[in-house]
């Protein structure tokens, strides 16, 4: 309303479900861990989320009405110095059921400069963390063929009203 427009305005954009049922269970997102600070993630009853366990155990992370999962990333990982560890998981489809999640990345801007609490004190660009973290993604195999098109790249931040 806020924008001058109908409150149903965006719900065409909600009409698609993250992960459509599938008749057979599936991996539909494959074990990885996130590159950011923390991964803040609202599921519905569906499930599917499994969390890798120390053992090296694929472990259900159960609904719990009203809960949200929190997930440890690579960078809270590295700045903290191993304390914390990076939450390997994967997200498995059920058959014939639909499975609606909204995640929130807590990630720092591309040139943040983070210290780790080690009394090294490595000092950690969160750009250059993501960039090597993504070469190994299937999607991004050419990164450092544009690597330079990325560093060139400009945000414009909005202008305020």
């Amino acid at each position: 309303m806020a924008l001058g427009m109908e409150p149903s305005f965006f719900d065409h954009y909600l009409c698609d479900t993250i992960n459509p049922p599938s008749p057979q269970q599936e991996l539909c997102c494959t074990p990885h861990t996130d590159s950011g600070i923390l991964t803040l993630l609202h599921q519905d009853s569906t499930g599917g989320l499994e969390v890798l366990s120390p053992d090296g155990e694929w472990v259900a992370a159960p609904y719990v009405q009203g809960s949200i999962v929190v997930n440890v990333g690579d960078l809270m990982a590295r700045i903290s110095g191993g304390r914390f560890r990076a939450t390997c998981h994967r997200v498995r489809s059920l058959p014939g059921r639909e499975r609606y999640s909204v995640p929130f990345f807590f990630e720092p801007g591309n040139d943040c400069a983070m210290q780790n609490v080690n009394e090294d004190g490595e000092t950690i660009i969160y750009g250059e963390h993501v960039l090597n973290k993504m070469k190994g993604w299937v999607e991004f195999q050419d990164l450092d063929k544009h690597s330079s098109l990325v560093e060139q790249s400009e945000i414009v931040e909005p202008e305020m009203m």
